[in-house]
């Protein structure tokens, strides 16, 4: 060694990493966790409780960018660019539950059927945000992550950009609803699965549309239908549904009850076999007289 010859410091593995315990895992998980729970609801539940605000097409779509934006942030590319996406749509989704909040709802719907109040949703959003403002990514001394990560999930992201293709186009070009339905099993659905029946004082009476379409081969009737209240009347049934055929039914609902937000639930009854009950619910606000 020459005389005048410096040493260099020996690297330390991993300098800084608290935005990698972030970015790479917590964060990810959180995500992976949500959009499971979400499908999960999606496909399994009569009534999912994500769909009390959005339609089951605008759920899967959440639930889809919830997955790509876990898999950006563990494939470790563009570190910054997923930053700055993540605080941006943690902040979208921390207005959306300050909305639900406000609005008196008692579940987020954003771990499917798992409860969590929108305030308490709201301030792990918040938390979320604070957390990212202090792990925003740096350079690591010792250069690039794992080659066999960078691999996995690099593969992982293909697959699932082919299926946000697939999605995309199944969304704008084809019934979405007929592929959830595949996907449940139902012969016989209801849309829109939540109806919304606006403000309006107690005692005040709605009438909303609600289209039962049959996609099976054999006719099918509703026979009938009862709710969770006395407050809803249903004149158009029974009915009779031709194979790929559907059908308006108007539903008279009336405001009852203390001033504030009320969500009810419907059921119709069919003589299809694989699917006697048909799930529905509407939702509203008793406004003061």
């Amino acid at each position: 060694m020459q005389p005048n010859q410096s040493i260099a410091p020996p690297r330390i593995f991993k300098v800084c990493r608290f935005d990698v315990l972030v970015l790479g895992f917590m964060l990810p998980a959180l995500l992976i966790c949500a959009a499971s729970l979400k499908i999960h609801d999606l496909i399994f539940s009569p009534l999912p409780a994500s769909t009390l605000f959005l339609s089951s097409s605008q759920s899967l779509a959440i639930a889809e960018v919830e997955l790509l934006l876990a898999v950006w942030l563990l494939s470790e590319w563009l570190r910054k660019g997923a930053w700055i996406i993540s605080i941006g749509s943690f902040a979208i989704f921390s207005l959306a539950n300050l909305y639900l909040a406000l609005e008196g709802q008692a579940s987020c719907g954003c771990f499917g059927q798992v409860r969590f109040s929108p305030w308490l949703m709201l301030a792990i959003d918040l938390s979320v945000i604070a957390t990212l403002a202090f792990a925003r990514p740096v350079e690591c001394p010792d250069g690039s992550g794992a080659s066999w990560k960078t691999a996995l999930t690099t593969g992982i992201a293909v697959v699932l950009v082919l299926g946000s293709i697939w999605l995309v186009l199944l969304y704008f070009f084809v019934d979405s609803a007929a592929a959830l339905a595949f996907l449940r099993d139902e012969p016989v659905t209801v849309s829109p699965a939540t109806l919304d029946a606006g403000e309006s004082p107690t005692g005040e009476w709605r009438q909303l549309r609600l289209e039962i379409r049959n996609r099976s081969d054999r006719p099918v009737k509703i026979v009938g239908g009862t709710s969770t209240c006395a407050c809803i009347s249903t004149d158009d049934l029974p009915v009779m549904l031709e194979p790929a055929s559907s059908q308006i039914i108007n539903i008279r609902v009336q405001f009852t009850g203390s001033a504030g937000l009320f969500i009810q639930r419907l059921s119709l009854y069919s003589d299809h076999p694989d699917q006697p009950t048909l799930f529905a619910r509407f939702r509203g606000r008793v406004c003061k007289g």
